[in-house]
């Protein structure tokens, strides 16, 4: 055998044990085999209890569905089983349709990213730019931070009424300095929408999303409005189930307050991607992370979170609102979308968990995440008291061998490694990472900056 001969050989192994590595890293097919099929119910039905508050959930490749099924039920107290076209509050996962809508609006001339808000809310005292409140860059006071949150949540508003709560409150930061998620600034987005087109926020996205899009089972959630379908929400106190507390619709407006579908929340992902609702440029801008002054990712872009997952990219939200909790997840390189819809509020199950644990069972055929163990050593150097801000510290302990991060009074929470210097919580959600440098402890929640900690008091067994 010549030596030409056998070096194409050797390449063409090499290529084809590439090419196997590539694929065997995605889904092989869109025809799921029994044997996944039967890993994802095993996953659900573990996390799904049948007789109490349950969810939905969609898996989607190549925008095609692999799985979709429903689990628990939809209404406790009339013994109603959930079913796969529920209607569920979607919480924050609204924010991503108000920075469409603000695009869609830019697109016809009536907007721009870098107007000052005070333009359309000249009663406002902030002087920030539509594009830093979609980035959260803005500084922008939140409403969910008032002390008497929960009282003023009870009672019906209007939108500039909403507005006026936080009038008074200082911003953060200077605009464009930091990075702070703010719901009062996504409602000012909505409140801007209804002076640009005329119309109000439940009809602009009726008549120019939804109906358009055959979005036929999404609406503002109007609690006087007879939705076929609609899920009731719940929460736990220890084991007990109880009805969520009470909020007024009015209230999460243009940051959290539509009701969808796994179904029409895929369909509008497949609609954005297909150029349907706005222009390619408009939306890869909102898909794009920015960088801070000081040379960190906001990981957050108009209205979605752009995140890492087991070494891939994610475009993602999630949704958490009185009774009920959400993620809706693409892993773009894999054209891959998982959705999870849930009647509860108290992260049992937690979609965001379940949706990266289905993701990652799809793409690996597991869903069980690698740890890193730490050696005593190791695990000595991050152990300490750190300093978040004035009235805040953290503290990293270790018992029995594990380490545990506690934030003031709040429970304690295990933590497993990652790498010598980067931890998360030990349930498994990636999406709380604590990276350790030196003295310092950087916090992140969903790829967003959540805090840095500074060490004041080494640790000691």
């Amino acid at each position: 055998m010549g030596s030409s001969v056998f070096a194409r050989l050797v390449l063409l192994c090499v290529l084809l044990a590439t090419f196997t590595s590539i694929v065997s890293a995605r889904p092989k097919s869109d025809v799921p085999s029994r044997l996944l099929i039967k890993r994802i119910e095993a996953l659900l039905t573990k996390e799904f209890h049948p007789n109490r508050p349950g969810g939905v959930v969609l898996i989607a490749h190549r925008d095609k569905v692999l799985f979709r099924g429903a689990y628990g039920l939809a209404d406790l107290e009339l013994g109603v089983p959930m079913r796969p076209d529920a209607v569920f509050r979607i919480g924050s996962i609204t924010k991503q349709f108000t920075a469409v809508a603000i695009l869609k609006l830019v697109a016809e001339g009536k907007l721009g990213l870098n107007d000052d808000v005070r333009t359309y809310n000249p009663e406002l005292p902030y002087s920030v730019t539509i594009e830093q409140v979609l980035t959260h860059t803005s500084g922008l006071p939140n409403l969910v931070d008032l002390n008497d949150f929960e009282n003023l949540a009870r009672r019906d508003y209007r939108v500039d009424e909403l507005l006026a709560l936080t009038k008074n409150e200082k911003l953060h930061f200077t605009p464009g300095s930091g990075f702070k998620y703010s719901d009062t600034g996504y409602i000012l987005l909505g409140a801007i929408v209804e002076r640009a087109s005329g119309l109000s926020y439940s009809d602009y996205l009726e008549s120019k999303i939804f109906r358009p899009l055959g979005m036929s089972s999404s609406y503002y959630g109007d609690d006087r409005r007879v939705v076929p379908r609609r899920a009731s929400g719940y929460s736990f106190a220890g084991e007990q189930v109880l009805n969520a507390s009470y909020l007024n619709m009015s209230v999460p407006h243009s940051a959290g307050g539509l009701v969808s579908t796994v179904d029409d929340l895929l369909r509008w992902d497949i609609a954005l991607r297909s150029g349907a609702v706005v222009r390619k440029d408009l939306l890869d801008r909102a898909w794009s992370t920015r960088t801070l002054p000081d040379g960190s990712h906001s990981g957050y872009g108009f209205g979605w979170k752009m995140c890492e997952f087991e070494g891939r990219r994610t475009i993602e939200h999630g949704g958490w609102i009185n009774g009920f909790s959400a993620k809706a997840i693409r892993l773009p390189d894999d054209d891959l979308n998982v959705i999870v819809l849930v009647n509860n509020d108290s992260d049992r199950p937690d979609a965001g968990l379940i949706a990266r644990r289905l993701a990652k069972l799809v793409l690996t055929g597991s869903d069980q995440f690698d740890q890193y163990h730490l050696t005593v050593g190791q695990r000595q150097l991050l152990v300490g008291q750190y300093v978040l801000s004035r009235d805040v510290s953290v503290t990293i302990s270790e018992h029995d061998g594990s380490l545990y991060y506690q934030r003031g009074s709040d429970r304690r929470e295990r933590l497993i490694a990652l790498s010598p210097t980067k931890l998360s919580f030990a349930k498994g959600d990636r999406t709380f990472l604590f990276n350790f440098e030196r003295d310092k402890l950087r916090m992140t929640l969903s790829c967003e900056p959540a805090g840095v900690a500074t060490r004041v008091v080494p640790g000691s067994r």
